[in-house]
């Protein structure tokens, strides 16, 4: 990994460890809104401290790892051409750049709607008041995430092979999850999602997106 690539990976994710500090002590806040229920939601005392408390520590340790002293640059291509030469094999192809930036833009959007009044603020996550506004924290990781991917193009797989699975295993839960709930649940149950199916489908259809390009 580049320097640049680890400062921003870092500081994206202190910046959604930071977010979900934030959703938990403002949690009465930010779930003041009527979907189901009118009442806000508030998390039991010890879950709280618990949940602060490792946010809080996972933000600081990312935000010392961004100053920590990169690699020479003689390791990094001996690294880098031994990563090569062990997965070739298995990691041929390019990056296609245009198509992490795009799909980069629209996680920035959904992370931005967390800020939205429900029950657009629950869209692509479709958790509800309880945790739609703290999910955004995650989704502006994925941002983050497919923006360093989208600076990998045309060079080899392999440096980034653990990052791209990543994200596409993430986007197979999320997916898997969705077509759980359609089978087993009812749409009854989630008014908020019908309320907005718009934008439900079309994150769907991002999220597809992002598992055909992250498979490639």
């Amino acid at each position: 990994w580049r320097p640049e690539d680890v400062r921003q990976l870092s500081l994206g994710f202190a910046g959604a460890s930071v977010w979900s500090v934030v959703a938990v002590l403002l949690a009465p806040r930010l779930t003041a809104a009527t979907v189901r229920t009118s009442d806000p939601v508030t998390y039991p005392p010890l879950l709280r401290a618990v949940a602060v408390s490792v946010h809080f520590v996972v933000s600081v340790l990312c935000c010392f790892s961004m100053w920590k002293p990169p690699l020479a640059d003689s390791d990094v291509a001996d690294a880098s051409d031994s990563d090569v030469i062990r997965s070739s094999s298995q990691e041929r192809g390019v990056i296609t750049k245009s198509a992490y930036v795009v799909l980069s833009v629209f996680f920035a959007v959904f992370a931005l709607l967390a800020f939205t009044p429900f029950p657009l603020a629950t869209v692509p996550s479709l958790l509800g008041k309880r945790l739609a506004r703290a999910h955004g924290a995650w989704l502006l990781l994925a941002a983050v995430e497919l923006a360093v991917l989208s600076r990998h193009t045309g060079m080899p797989l392999a440096s980034v092979a653990p990052l791209r699975r990543g994200v596409r295993g993430a986007v197979v839960i999320h997916l898997g999850v969705c077509v759980v709930r359609v089978v087993l649940e009812s749409s009854a149950l989630y008014p908020a999602a019908m309320a907005c199916l718009p934008a439900v489908v079309a994150s769907y259809l991002v999220h597809v997106c992002l598992l055909l390009v992250s498979s490639r």
